[in-house]
C-alpha cells in the first residue's frame, strides 16, 4: 500500500530508512544532497519532510525549507520516475500560490531530466580542508537582540530571534561593519550570511572576518567547515579560494511558479 506523509520531525526508523536511501542514491549516481547533516534532529517553523512509502519500503523523500514568504526549498531524494512526480504533486498541492525551487546537483542527470523547472542560478559547495589553520585577527562578538536594528539595515531583513544566536558580528567604534552566521550540524560547521557594510568593502575587512571565524570554529575541533557561494559571484569564490576552500559540489536551482 502507498502512503504519503508530512512530518515535522522524523522518528529514529524514519530517519533510519531516510539516511539509508540517502547512502543508495549518492553512492550509486555519484551525486549529493543538499540535506543538512544534522536536519533530522531538528524541529522548527519552516522546515518539513515528505516521505513516500510503498508496502514499506521508502521509495522517495523529499526535505523542505519554507523559509521565504513566496519560495518553497526542496530537495528531492528519489530513484525512480514514480518518487519524484508523487512527491512534486504533494507539494504543489501544500503550497498552492508559491514558487516551488528545486535543488539538484549538477551531476545528477536523472533529477535534472525530471525536472521541468526554469533554471535560476547555481551555487558551489565549498570544503575547508582540515590541515589549513588561522588565527583571529580580529575580535568577533556574538549578536544580542540589542543588534536587531543594525542587523537587519545590515542584512536588509530582520533577522529572527532563532537565528540571532548563531550570528557573530565585528564592530569598529560601536558600528557594526560585518556579520557573519555560523552554524553547526553535528560537528560540521557551515558558514553563511557573511555581509560586509558597503562603506566598508575593499578595505581588506572581509577577509579578516572570515579568517577570524575560521579560526573560532577550528577550536571547536570540527568535522568540517563549508560554505556555499553563487558560482557567478566572482570575488567571493576567489576570496574562499584564495583561504584554500574547495568545491566539492555545485547545486543547480530551478523555479517554477
Amino acid at each position: 500500500m502507498k502512503k504519503i506523509i508530512w512530518e515535522t520531525q522524523l522518528t529514529d526508523a524514519d530517519k533510519k530508512s531516510v539516511l539509508e536511501l540517502q547512502k543508495r542514491i549518492e553512492t550509486n549516481r555519484n551525486i549529493y544532497h543538499k540535506v543538512d547533516i544534522g536536519f533530522v534532529d531538528k524541529v522548527n517553523d519552516y522546515t518539513q519532510h515528505l516521505l513516500y512509502w510503498n508496502d514499506g519500503q521508502l521509495l522517495g523523500y523529499a526535505y523542505l525549507i519554507n523559509f521565504d514568504p513566496e519560495v518553497v526549498e526542496v530537495s528531492f531524494m528519489v530513484d525512480e520516475k514514480d518518487g519524484y512526480e508523487t512527491l512534486l504533486q504533494e507539494i504543489e498541492k501544500m503550497f498552492v500560490g508559491k514558487e516551488i525551487e528545486t535543488i539538484v546537483d549538477q551531476n545528477d542527470s536523472f533529477l535534472r531530466n525530471l525536472v521541468s523547472s526554469k533554471y535560476e542560478f547555481s551555487e558551489k559547495y565549498m570544503l575547508l580542508p582540515m590541515n589549513v589553520n588561522y588565527e583571529q585577527v580580529v575580535k568577533l562578538q556574538p549578536a544580542t537582540t540589542d543588534d536587531i536594528s543594525s542587523l537587519t539595515v545590515l542584512l536588509d531583513r530582520e533577522p529572527t530571534l532563532e537565528s540571532l544566536k548563531n550570528i557573530m558580528i565585528y564592530k569598529i567604534d560601536d558600528e557594526l561593519v560585518a556579520t557573519i552566521n555560523l552554524e553547526n550540524s553535528d560537528d560540521n560547521w557551515g558558514i553563511y550570511g557573511f555581509v560586509v557594510a558597503e562603506s566598508q568593502r575593499g578595505k581588506g575587512i572581509g577577509k579578516k572576518v572570515i579568517t577570524s571565524a575560521i579560526a573560532l570554529l577550528q577550536d571547536k575541533k570540527p568535522k568540517s567547515i563549508y560554505l556555499e557561494v553563487e558560482t557567478e559571484n566572482t570575488p567571493a569564490v576567489k576570496l574562499y579560494e584564495g583561504l584554500g576552500f574547495q568545491t566539492r559540489n555545485q547545486f543547480d536551482y530551478y523555479t517554477d511558479s
